[in-house]
């Protein structure tokens, strides 16, 4: 999952999903969300200071726990703020991505059964020439 192959096959796709070249470095974290956990509304874009562009998660669950909530969700800018556009289930195997900006509000559902476990890798894309 972490070798050389691995990596470039993931930043390979990430760059036709995007159509725009990324660089070489990769940073990975890992994540586990147990009953009850959840993260607020909010977007990691931070002008002056964001070196990452774009993230990637995927889901891993132990195949005999079922995870219930954990749902990634994406916002748009609505009048009075944030407003859900998409929901993404914390699916064993399943990836989403997103790409950073002032508006990409995300939040992670709180979770209400069993571990939601995640791999984040984060890239950046290269500017435009």
């Amino acid at each position: 999952m972490f070798s050389a192959t691995s990596l470039r096959f993931l930043r390979t796709r990430m760059e036709e999903a995007y159509s725009r070249p990324f660089d070489n470095a990769i940073k990975v974290e890992a994540y586990r969300h147990g009953r009850g956990d959840q993260t607020t509304i909010h977007t990691d874009y931070e002008p002056g200071k964001t070196v990452f562009t774009h993230r990637l998660i995927t889901y891993f669950a132990d195949p005999s726990d079922e995870v219930g909530g954990g749902d990634l969700r994406l916002f748009e800018e609505g009048s009075s703020g944030p407003v859900e556009a998409r929901r993404y289930a914390a699916t064993h195997n399943l990836a989403s991505s997103l790409e950073f900006g002032p508006s990409s509000f995300h939040q992670v559902a709180a979770v209400t059964r069993g571990l939601r476990y995640s791999l984040v890798w984060s890239f950046t894309a290269n500017a435009p020439a």
